[in-house]
């Protein structure tokens, strides 16, 4: 079943989770929006008809819907999780990528967003969605930035990109010059907002109960090295603590947030 695909448009993969009585999936949002009853009626038997075309499904004389094994184990895992990863990747100057990473009892699934729809690729367990999020993260061999850390209010990181996007080391500087930060460290992270090589975000969530938890994790390459971003709250507001960070420590945070999200302990191969 490993490397098994399915796909299809919105309104088929939602038929597909609703069979196996799925209320709400991940990455596709609701493709009948705004419809008319008649419409949705139309679009639900067309979805049907293409997807029994492609073998995923079968219907019998008195109307029971059958799902194919391979194609009921792949949705149902993305309908069912137990953990969700929603990782977005940016290797700049490229366009961001955003991939989702589902995690059954005996099997995942990696979701990848089509023009029309998705494609779920069968993987073998949560070790092989670790391993893809930190290739997908870029993680190889990078030193740490040198300086740093730095705590600043997020929203001053925010405008310190924006800045150094605009005019370089010298614009962003100013905005991360806060008391208690030392120039080298503000002008090692002004250099890699300047030049940045990738950012990468990864969020991860499980139902405990009647709510979700949700743990994540960013990281910023820049010229001069990794950083690793950690949210924090203080004060009713949003600060955010840039750490620098190796790869090798990234893939452990990585790790760190798996084992926080699922029942099994997964190791760093």
């Amino acid at each position: 079943m490993i490397g098994s695909e399915v796909h299809g448009t919105a309104a088929e993969m939602v038929l597909l989770a609703g069979l196996l009585g799925a209320e709400q999936v991940l990455g596709v949002e609701d493709p009948f929006r705004g419809w008319l009853a008649e419409e949705v009626d139309s679009a639900w038997e067309q979805a049907r008809v293409g997807l029994a075309a492609r073998g995923y499904l079968t219907t019998g004389p008195d109307g029971t819907v059958t799902l194919d094994a391979t194609v009921a184990a792949l949705v149902g895992t993305w309908a069912r999780p137990r953990a969700s990863f929603v990782v977005t990747a940016t290797r700049l100057p490229g366009p961001a990528q955003v991939v989702y990473y589902h995690v059954g009892d005996h099997l995942a699934v990696e979701q990848v967003r089509s023009a029309d729809g998705c494609r779920l690729l069968a993987l073998a367990d949560a070790q092989a969605v670790l391993e893809c999020v930190c290739h997908l993260c870029g993680l190889a061999e990078q030193a740490a930035a040198a300086q740093g850390p730095l705590v600043l209010p997020e929203s001053d990181l925010r405008r310190a990109w924006e800045a150094a996007q605009a005019g370089g080391v010298s614009a962003a500087l100013p905005v991360l010059l806060r008391p208690g930060a030392s120039d080298e460290d503000a002008r090692a992270l002004a250099a890699s907002l300047a030049e940045p090589a990738s950012n990468s975000a990864v969020a991860g969530l499980t139902r405990r109960g009647n709510s979700w938890e949700v743990a994540g994790l960013a990281l910023l390459e820049g010229c001069n090295g990794l950083w690793r971003l950690r949210p924090f709250a203080r004060n009713g507001a949003d600060w955010v603590e840039v750490i620098p960070c190796t790869a090798m420590a990234a893939a452990q945070e990585l790790r760190h947030l798996f084992n926080r999200l699922l029942p099994r302990e997964l190791a760093l191969r």
